[in-house]
Order: C-alpha cells, then structure tokens, then sequence
C-alpha cells in the first residue's frame, strides 16, 4: 500500500470508488456510473472547469443525482492553505468607520473644529477597532478562502465533495488551519472526505444537497460528456450483467513524460498499490 505522500491520481481514484459504492448503498439507486476528468460546457451559466471525480446515480424515479469530487494531495498543497483575506477585511473596516464617522459629525457629537480631532482620528480609531472586531469574531470567517473550495464551487452538482490525502489533511492540523478549513467547507455546504491509504477513506463533512434547478433535466447536463454517461446508464440497465467501471471521462491522465522528477518518484513510490478492484456500481 501507499506509503508517506499519497498522489494526487490515488487520491482522485480512492475517493471516486469509495463514495460510488456509498451512494450506492444510500441512495437505493438502479445504476451508479462514475469517472473521472470531468469538464464543465464551456459558457455554462452554472459552473465552469473540470471536475477530478463525477459520479450519476439514477434514482427510482428516473432522475439522475450527480455528485461532483476535486481531490488534492501534497502537491497541489497552495490550492489547500488557507488564506486571510486581511487586505479586503481592513477595507471593509475603514468604509465602515468613514461611514461612523461622518454619522457622528451630522449628529454634533463631535464639537471640535479641529479636522485632525475630528475626523482622522475618529476614522484610525474606528478602523482599528473594527478590523480587530472582525478578526477575531466569527465574521473573521468569512474573511478567509481557500482555492480548492472555490474549485469545488464551480462544478455544478447536488452535491459537492473535496478529497484530501491523509497527509494533506494531517498539515491542516498542523499548521493550525483545520478547523478554518472544516467550517469553510460547512459554510458552503461541502463535503469532506480523507483519503487514506489502502482503499480506506473517512467522511469528515457531509455535503449539502442542492435541488436540480427546474428548468434543467439535471446538473449531469451540464458536463460535456453527459451523454456518454446517460449512453452507460441506459446500457447497464438494458443488461444487468454488465458491470459498471470508472470512466475517463476527458483529459487523460499526465505521462510521466510529463511528470516532475518529484511526481516521478511519488509515483514510483506509490507504485506497491496492488491494482484496485474495479467497482461493481450497479444495483440488482
């Protein structure tokens, strides 16, 4: 099995099986088709970009759920770190005390004529006061961003999910961001999920569902291959005896021709996995 740093391609392909097979268990779904590489129409009003994992479950009632999945590992660590958004917090602050400001001025609560008393100072003190109050208050929140969730937003589904290495997640904690990065997943409604080694995942936030918009049959339509994937779904239920594997569903994968020396030697040496069992997705 995976020994320190998982690779990104692990991660994606660890994540997709496990939650196809969980979906599969919780949704009482007919077919259960997954893949990977999935790319957003381009112009699409809801979402744009490629998504690692995307996964359609059609549900009793003929309707198709789609689950979309952005996996990270060590490599991709920047789009993980959270960052502080202190620049546009200090803006916010300083609109909010020019706005005071001038409110205590049409009030004649501040009577000197000084300009420096009466206005620069009121407007540093109240910045100061209200940058600290956002800091540190639970509107400091919303002042911190991670790239990977805003990836996550992009790709249009009922549900959304993050896979990240254990060791990602294990950095989290120890740079003291976890738990800035749970409630931002919390926040917009994002589901976690630890990838560890061996096929062994862990589901650290569950996603919120988003309902189909009514004018759209459902998000799957809104990835350039969807009827590929509606081809694979109509095909395993003509034949119940097809299995259902993960499809490549655009870009291939990178060869190492493309590969760092780095990403090289993390393949090579994730290389022990012993090939993992295709999924068996479809529901008798």
């Amino acid at each position: 099995m995976p020994r320190g740093k998982l690779n990104e391609v692990y991660v994606k392909r660890t994540a997709v099986n496990w939650l196809a097979k969980d979906y599969q268990n919780t949704l009482g779904t007919n077919v259960i088709v997954s893949g990977f590489e999935a790319w957003v129409i381009k112009k699409n009003i809801l979402g744009s970009g490629r998504a690692d994992g995307l996964i359609a479950a059609q549900l009793p009632n003929g309707t198709i759920y789609t689950i979309s999945i952005e996996a990270k590992s060590d490599r991709t660590w920047k789009d993980v770190n959270v960052q502080h958004l202190y620049e546009k917090m200090l803006v916010h602050a300083a609109i909010f005390a020019v706005v005071m400001t001038f409110v205590l001025l049409i009030l004649g609560i501040t009577k000197t004529q000084e300009m420096l008393l009466e206005i620069i100072f009121p407007v540093v003190g109240i910045t100061i006061a209200g940058f600290c109050l956002i800091n540190f208050s639970p509107l400091g929140m919303r002042y911190r961003e991670t790239e990977v969730v805003k990836q996550a937003e992009r790709y249009p589904a009922n549900e959304k999910w993050i896979a990240l290495s254990s060791d990602v997640y294990n950095k989290l904690g120890r740079v003291n961001q976890s738990s800035h990065f749970e409630k931002i997943c919390l926040r917009k409604g994002i589901g976690l999920i630890k990838v560890n080694s061996g096929t062994k995942s862990v589901v650290v936030i569950s996603p919120k569902s988003i309902p189909t918009p009514k004018n759209l049959d459902s998000f799957l339509m809104c990835y350039s291959r969807a009827q590929a994937v509606r081809d694979t779904i109509a095909l395993t239920l003509r034949n119940p005896s097809i299995i259902s594997v993960p499809l490549l569903l655009d870009e291939p994968e990178r060869s190492n021709l493309e590969l760092s020396a780095n990403e090289i030697a993390e393949s090579m040496l994730n290389a022990e996995v012993t090939e993992m069992p295709n999924t068996v997705e479809i529901v008798s």
